[in-house]
């Protein structure tokens, strides 16, 4: 069996190196905001300088030594045994990432001295664990263990955190395991299951299964292996854990290449790597897994798909700058490139190969690659330069040092000194390939190296042993024989025997062999006939498949189709709902100023005349009203912004409503100064005013009060009008500013309202970026109440409206910005643009951090809400 060769060591980096780094750096800056924000006391100051320090270990290490030296100053100032225990255990770490073990591994020692003294015993089992966790990258497994039993004791009698205890299972399951202590890594990765799914920790799980599967598949357990690895991709498949995910899909996909199982294995690599692409960083993975989906086309001389997957695979072997990765994809181009015979083009990959092992210094490449070179030479008909590759070959793989590679040069040396008429030296090869190999050799090399013993017989006419050799040579070919074959075994009989014989033998051997070639012919078309009847199911079996999954497609787009047309009806309705209510609404609101018109005096003309104005500009309030809320909607509306004092603004809206407080005698209150300067467009804040004391106006009772305040606070100026009216009850409050709740409660006078003109209102002032809102107590009245800029603050607010709108270029958004983006979107098209409070709720949700795409995104929303473009907020919310 072909074996799909890659270095192990590459897929253990791999799995070990999970993706924590965002949230360590998350977890630091959190840190570090704590630190110089916290107002707590010292003792608390050198906890945080030992997390923070901790925190960053793997993002900076050259960060960790100022913090550990405040943390260790402060903490011996104090005489706090703790911190000085932790910041024993947090420089350890140190030295860790310099790999000054040693070093930390003292450190540690002292953590433990003062843990024990002091009774720190969930220190105690922090000290231990990291000591073992540098004996553990000494190669100290033993010593490891030790530590981590240490830890687990100590934990036992004081429980602390449970996915610490999971941690000291993790690494005490791995030192057991590679030092072959394998029950016991069984039952330490059972506990670390139990543990991990108490705290729900299912990538530890995961983790723990596979090495399960590792532990029972090197006792040659497969049942158990396949049960425990399919366990294992389930739980990283459930977490959506890719790193995790790929090795356990190579390692399974291995299983059945080795079981010779090559369509199962092709399926599972593909699967793997198309997994693999989600991981940042990818090209080893890529570079491992075209790898042996290349050998598994070897295998099926698919050679055109080998030599693809082997260039894409040394890409990117070049791009991760992995010297292993690049030698072994160069030398199996050569191999791809030997089989379709362009042998010029693969002995230059071949010498390529031989160049990067020897300036990466990775000897034991050079014996396989040199091999390669020897067997390619052979084919070209250079046979004493297939001899001296196969000397370099077998000089860095010398018998002592690396057998198992010197053995498998044998076979190749053993035909190499063959080809040059060195009889004696490739017979001591052959023999000694075949000593090492006769328990464990493939068919493959058992079948060349009895022919190989069959040629050297014959040229020492040794014709009994070389006839014995050729026959067994036959038997395991996988071939039929040739013609020349045939003579030549007819030769060795003849020989072997007597001459005379030799026609007989010829005769009877030619029977055999057109009787074995009718059988074969016979096997050969029952096979085809079979084939080819499986080949018709699977496609019946494919075409009903997808007949179904297209009926499913369908269904499921008819299904969804058949919910927006509903859903569509259903804002139908509500919008054909909603323009009776409003029409009903205006024509109830217009009714009582055109009764005033109508039925003014006749008898005193300036009486009516006055009344006609006060009425007439009621109306054109109320039109004005409708007008600018549908402005709004459809970011129409602008502001001509100018600079007026707040008495101005008042005087004139009051006197605008004078009839309606005289009608009713009632009083009204100015309680403060209004000399303040404001930067507004004048006639819409004129018009809020209108609105808000008309409200008033209607809900106070005769002989009532209306009381307008006035106050400035932090560059804001507040303006309150308070009626003294019945109120506003609990139930209705959340509808007062909604335009649709306007319409419905108008009729039933469920809400008090003036139309659309508490809408307008709240429009109005988040255009100039202001707040609005009430104030009310059942049965003691409302009020209500807006803030403004003061004119300083205003105009610097106008700039930098102006400043967003000089651009409308936004950076183009990645993949994995729309993807984030996508759940702030979906609520933001449940937000008008004018609405800007809640449009700013929604940004301020986005964590945009040095992303420019995302920042530009963010500023181009915030453009529209303030120039009230809904047009391109709507464009931009179409990801």
């Amino acid at each position: 069996m072909k074996k799909i060769i890659v270095p192990y060591f590459l897929i253990t980096i791999l799995f070990c190196c999970s993706p924590e780094l965002y949230s360590q750096n998350n977890k630091a800056d959190s840190l570090k905001q704590l630190i110089h924000s916290s107002s707590k006391e010292n003792e608390l100051k050198v906890d945080r300088l030992n997390e923070l320090a901790s925190a960053i270990k793997k993002t900076n290490t050259e960060e960790m030594k100022p913090l550990l030296d405040e943390a260790r100053f402060l903490a011996q100032k104090l005489n706090y045994s703790k911190g000085i225990a932790d910041y024993y255990i947090t420089k350890s770490l140190y030295y860790f990432n310099t790999k000054e073990f040693e070093k930390g591994i003292v450190l540690t020692d002292s953590a433990i001295t003062l843990c024990t003294k002091k009774t720190l015993n969930q220190t105690l089992t922090s000290a231990y664990f990291y000591k073992g966790y540098l004996y553990n990258f000494q190669d100290k497994r033993n010593e490891a263990i030790k530590c981590f039993n240490l830890a687990l004791k100590n934990d036992s009698l004081h429980p602390g955190d449970n996915s610490f205890l999971v941690k000291i299972y993790q690494a005490k399951g791995y030192a057991l395991f590679f030092i072959g202590k394998t029950e016991e890594a069984k039952l330490t990765f059972k506990k670390l299951i139990k543990t991990a799914s108490l705290i729900h920790d299912y990538k530890k799980m995961a983790n723990a299964y596979y090495m399960l599967a590792k532990s029972y598949g090197r006792h040659r357990m497969w049942d158990e292996y396949n049960s425990y690895l399919d366990t294992a991709i389930f739980y990283s498949e459930k977490v959506d854990y890719p790193h995790i995910t790929v090795t356990l899909l190579n390692e399974k996909a291995r299983q059945f290449a080795e079981k010779q199982e090559y369509t199962e294995a092709l399926d599972l690599f593909l699967r793997a790597l198309d997994e693999s692409k989600r991981i940042e960083g990818y090209h080893t993975w890529e570079s491992i897994l075209h790898g042996a989906i290349g050998q598994i086309h070897m295998i099926f001389e698919n050679f055109d798909e080998a030599k693809l997957n082997f260039e894409i695979g040394l890409e990117a072997a070049i791009n991760q700058k992995s010297k292993q990765q690049i030698v072994y994809h160069s030398r199996s181009l050569g191999h791809v490139l030997e089989k379709k015979g362009d042998y010029e083009e693969a002995l230059i990959q071949c010498d390529y190969a031989i160049k990067i092992a020897k300036e990466s210094k990775l000897f034991l490449e050079l014996p396989y690659t040199y091999q390669r070179i020897a067997i390619i030479k052979t084919k070209m008909g250079l046979h004493k330069e297939a001899v001296y590759n196969c000397d370099s070959a077998l000089l860095y793989a010398p018998e002592n040092k690396v057998p198992i590679i010197y053995n498998r040069l044998l076979i190749t040396v053993a035909q190499a000194k063959f080809n040059v008429n060195d009889i004696e030296t490739a017979v001591y090869y052959l023999d000694k390939f075949y000593e090492f190999c006769k328990n464990n050799i493939g068919s493959w090399n058992r079948r060349d190296a009895h022919e190989l013993y069959s040629k050297i017989y014959d040229k020492k006419k040794n014709y009994r042993k070389a006839y014995k050799h050729y026959v067994r040579y036959k038997e395991l070919s996988d071939s039929i024989v040739n013609d020349k074959k045939v003579w030549q075994l007819a030769n060795l009989e003849s020989q072997y025997k007597f001459d005379k014989e030799k026609e007989a033998i010829q005769l009877e051997q030619e029977k055999k062999d057109a009787l074995q070639k009718a059988e074969l012919s016979r096997q050969k078309l029952i096979r085809n006939t079979m084939l080819g009847g499986l080949l018709l199911v699977i496609i019946l079996a494919l075409v009903i498949l997808r007949s179904f999954i297209q009926k499913r497609k369908a269904n499921k787009i008819l299904a969804k189709q058949k919910e927006k047309i509903q859903s569509q009806n259903e804002k139908l309705l509500e919008l054909d709902n909603f323009k009776q209510d409003m029409t009903g609404m205006i024509v109830h609101d217009l009714k009582n100023p055109l009764n005033v018109i109508i039925n003014a005096p006749q008898t005193e003309p300036q009486l009516a005349l006055k009344l006609a104005q006060q009425s007439g500009k009621q109306m054109l309030n109320m039109v004005l009203n409708i007008l600018d809320v549908y402005k709004a909607e459809a970011a129409k509306i602008s502001l001509d912004l100018a600079n007026y004092t707040i008495s101005t603004l008042l005087n004139n809206a009051i006197a605008s409503v004078d009839y309606l407080i005289k009608q009713k005698n009632i009083s009204l209150k100015v309680d403060t100064n209004t000399a303040y300067n404001i930067r507004v467009d004048g006639q819409l804040i004129e018009r809020v005013l209108i609105n808000l004391l008309t409200n008033a106006i209607k809900y106070t009772p005769l002989n009532g009060t209306i009381t307008i305040g006035i106050i400035e606070a932090n560059s804001l100026l507040k303006v309150s009008i308070s009626d003294s009216g019945e109120g506003i009850s609990e139930d209705k409050k959340h509808l007062v500013f909604d335009k649709f709740a306007q319409a419905q409660a108008k009729r039933s006078g469920s809400v008090r309202s003036t139309g659309l003109g508490l809408t307008f209102c709240k429009m109005a002032i988040e255009t100039h970026r202001g707040e609005i809102g009430f104030e009310s107590e059942h049965g003691k009245g409302a009020t209500f109440w807006f803030t403004l800029q003061l004119a300083e603050q205003s105009e610097k607010i106008s700039e930098d409206a102006n400043k967003y709108n000089s651009s409308n270029d936004v950076k183009e958004l990645s993949i994995e910005d729309i993807t984030y983006l996508k759940p702030f979107v979906e609520q933001l098209k449940e937000v008008l643009v004018y609405e800007s409070s809640e449009v700013e709720a929604v940004l301020s949700g986005i964590e945009s951090g040095d992303n420019i795409a995302l920042i530009d995104w963010k500023k181009s929303i915030l453009d529209c809400v303030y120039t009230m473009n809904q047009e391109r907020y709507t464009e931009l919310l179409r990801l």
